[in-house]
């Protein structure tokens, strides 16, 4: 039973074979920009300055799929989808100035307007300040607003057929984990479910408003340190809409679960749960579509440092940045209740309190050492019942690093990272499908090594 394939074996598997281009896309922007810059007028503080610019492009893009060869594998969990140019303009103008109303006072003002050929137009004001305390310590601020247009692929990208990162039981077939007697436990319960995905048309763009206010200061000599209070407020932002949020409450979010009994029988015959009863009232898919979700309101502190010195005949380097996230309110639905995600594991990701790196580089002659520390801090999990494991804990990774440049025109490098060989925190979260930690924030991999040669020609 373990030797080889017949000949005919192969040919049948062979003749089973999907062959071709599954799908193409292209994406484009041409633009052009100028930028007029030149002193004002006089002030006590020095000249007034002002800047103008402004900006065209054009942005383009297409994604079509070869239809027979997508039919033809449909766990590849794609439709036939076709948009041949879908295309918009953008112009904006922008205007800074700059007027040093004192030696110790500076104020800075700009006004950016776009126009968008499928979202219309936007004028964003920004002002800000800077004070000159002392000749070691000044303060500073700004305010503005904001807009970002949704992106092409935001609007027109493929919409996919895929399945949910986890597992959920039907909210009416088997609610609970319990069959109803209309339900199917290998359809219905504890299953993954079909979703579909991708670029939504009615997307909407974001607005935001912005302020920050802090101060920069030297309190000894070559060390300088900053600190800064933000705050900053996201309308109707983009994203897409967590699957764990639809089955924490299906009532409420019942248009996005598409049963097969709404749909047509073309329709039902793409999805594989409405194949096996027609006509029943089985999920066939959940709308995880790009879509606007709601507000943001978010608030907290940028720490930075930075220290040189020499040690041992070597130059040396300290650096430090750091954010604690005091608060990050979000909406799941545009009016709907706000949510604290500042420590926690809400929907579809935590939001870290306090993060920082530390990195210290030493030169001498042709070498370079550096080391590096990273760290996050620990949060409350999705599963928030203090019963079972709801406390993900901290992570810290520290790297270190060497680089060679005694050859002309060629540096040569080495790090080695996670030296103490750092395991990801348990973490019960459930919007991936890998299981046990999360890795869009950490890496199972553990300690490796990473060598690199560059060559300038």
């Amino acid at each position: 039973p373990f030797g080889a394939n017949t000949q005919a074996a192969l040919d049948y598997i062979d003749a089973a074979k999907a062959r071709g281009t599954f799908s193409t896309g292209r994406g484009t922007a041409t633009g052009i920009d100028a930028r007029f810059n030149r002193d004002w007028f006089k002030m006590d503080g020095g000249n007034a300055a002002i800047s103008i610019g402004a900006e065209a492009r054009r942005e383009g893009y297409s994604t079509n799929t070869d239809d027979n060869l997508v039919t033809s594998v449909p766990s590849a969990g794609r439709s036939p989808y076709h948009v041949n140019d879908a295309s918009r303009t953008v112009t904006a103008v922008v205007t800074e100035a700059l007027f040093p109303v004192s030696k110790q006072l500076e104020l800075q003002a700009a006004l950016r307007a776009d126009n968008y050929s499928d979202f219309g137009s936007s004028v964003n004001p920004k002002v800000g300040f800077r004070y000159t305390l002392s000749p070691t310590a000044v303060l500073r601020g700004s305010a503005n607003t904001g807009f970002r247009a949704p992106s092409l692929d935001d609007v027109f990208g493929p919409q996919s057929r895929t399945f949910s990162s986890n597992a959920y039981n039907d909210p009416i077939l088997c609610p609970g984990g319990k069959p109803t007697a209309a339900g199917i436990t290998s359809r219905d319960c504890g299953q993954q479910t079909q979703a579909l995905n991708g670029g939504n048309p009615d997307v909407q763009p974001e607005k935001s408003k912005a302020v920050s206010f802090g101060t920069a200061f030297q309190p000894a000599k070559n060390l300088l340190m900053t600190v800064d209070y933000w705050n900053v407020q996201v309308k109707s932002q983009i994203g897409s809409f967590p699957e764990q949020t639809i089955f924490d409450d299906p009532v409420k979010y019942a248009s996005k679960i598409i049963r097969c009994n709404t749909l047509s029988a073309a329709e039902a015959s793409n999805w594989e749960r409405c194949q096996v009863v027609a006509g029943s009232n089985a999920i066939a898919y959940i709308k995880t579509l790009t879509d606007n979700l709601g507000n943001v309101k978010t608030n907290g502190l940028d720490f930075s440092a930075a220290y040189s010195t020499t040690i041992a005949g070597l130059k040396t380097n300290f650096n430090y940045d750091g954010t604690y996230v005091n608060s990050y309110k979000y909406q799941r639905e545009i009016g709907g209740e706000y949510i604290e995600n500042a420590g926690k594991y809400k929907d579809a990701s935590p939001i870290f309190r306090w993060k920082h790196n530390l990195t210290t580089t030493m030169a001498q002659g042709n070498y370079r050492y550096s080391a590096g520390v990273r760290y996050m801090s620990g949060y409350t999990d999705e599963n928030a019942d203090p019963s079972y494991i709801n406390e993900v804990k901290s992570y810290t990774l520290v790297d270190f690093g060497v680089s060679y440049t005694g050859i002309k025109n060629l540096t040569l490098g080495a790090v080695l990272r996670n030296v103490f060989d750092t395991k990801p925190p348990f973490t019960n979260q459930g919007a991936t499908f890998q299981q046990g930690y999360d890795p869009r924030y950490t890496d199972p991999l553990g300690r490796a090594l990473a060598v690199k040669a560059n060559y300038k020609f």
